[in-house]
């Protein structure tokens, strides 16, 4: 235990910290001992019952769950389970950080990209699968197609705000225990579900839910940040900030009665859901004055006087290209 958990204060206060669960939060203590057990559960030499399994999916009945699994299936051979226990938490260690926004992400698919989709898009029903392929795909290039189509599966998804419910289901019960660990493997699953909940959203589907889906702010940004990072990839100009040093912008503002007037072919609702929806939202590395941000386009893309426009903040940004270019949004 001690060399695991305890090795030294850095050691104990990762294992204390506190990370982001669905909508609470958990240490990662916690984390990764619902993980572990997550993929113990299906382990095939363990033969547990679907009664059991039900119940050891419940996050917030760790203790007791371990207690009933080693009881009733690791019993004798406590030795093995522990080794494997104390191997996979060093893995945890080394793949996850919860604090990722604060740091830069990489543009190419990786575990420190996996760790921003698992964090800032809320998706931490993802970790135990994570976790069982880093343990299991020693090819580091396939574990990262692995990575790349798990980022699209999920960021799809967020823009179409489809239901994240079955999760736990698709992630645990399904790919865990049918052991999926290749790139080929996890795509013809996905494939295979192209009518139900748990689909891969195409591409009109996304085009579609740029124009017509309202996002709140935290998941519209850290989608931006993630289109950001792939446009601009390793060899931009300049550097890309980490995600919480941008600001979320809103083109046609919230408040848009007064220099926004409404076509006639428009409603108030319409206009309403326009404004929220991803395709209104823009990064910048720096929030615009708020006579600025609630100007006519024009204004707002050029400043007046002192106060500087949207040309001025956001031309480091490829994400911007194209759209400034426009004499009406």
């Amino acid at each position: 235990w001690v060399p695991v958990f305890e090795k030294d204060e850095e050691c104990i206060k990762y294992w204390a910290s506190t990370i982001p669960a669905g909508r609470t939060s958990s240490s990662n203590t916690e984390g990764f001992f619902h993980a572990f057990l997550q993929i113990q559960m299906h382990n095939k030499k363990y033969k547990v019952s679907s009664e059991h399994k039900l119940i050891f999916r419940k996050a917030d009945s760790v203790f007791p769950n371990y207690k009933t699994f080693i009881a009733e299936y690791v019993k004798d051979g406590i030795i093995e389970f522990v080794r494997e226990l104390c191997s996979y938490a060093s893995i945890y260690r080394e793949a996850f950080e919860a604090d990722i926004r604060l740091e830069s992400t990489p543009s190419y698919p990786c575990i420190e990209r996996m760790n921003f989709i698992v964090y800032a898009l809320d998706a931490t029903t993802l970790i135990p699968y994570v976790l069982f392929v880093v343990k299991n795909v020693s090819d580091e290039d396939e574990r990262n197609k692995i990575f790349d189509f798990l980022e699209s599966y999920i960021v799809r998804r967020a823009i179409c705000k489809a239901s994240n419910d079955n999760y736990s289901d698709l992630f645990n019960e399904h790919l865990i225990a049918n052991e999926i660990i290749t790139h080929n493997g996890l795509k013809s699953y996905i494939d295979s579900k192209g009518t139900t909940s748990i689909l891969m959203p195409n591409d009109d589907m996304v085009y579609e839910s740029f124009h017509s889906v309202a996002l709140n702010n935290n998941r519209a940004k850290s989608i931006l940040f993630l289109l950001e990072s792939k446009i601009r990839g390793e060899d931009f100009a300049t550097a890309l900030l980490p995600c919480n040093s941008y600001s979320l912008e809103h083109l046609m503002p919230k408040k848009w009665k007064k220099n926004w007037p409404l076509p006639s072919s428009t409603t108030e609702e319409q206009r309403d859901v326009a404004v929220n929806s991803l395709g209104n939202m823009m990064l910048l590395p720096i929030s615009l004055n708020a006579s600025i941000s609630n100007s006519d386009w024009y204004t707002k893309k050029n400043g007046s006087g002192k106060k500087k426009g949207l040309v001025h903040y956001a031309s480091d940004l490829a994400i911007w290209n194209g759209a400034l270019s426009k004499s009406i949004w």
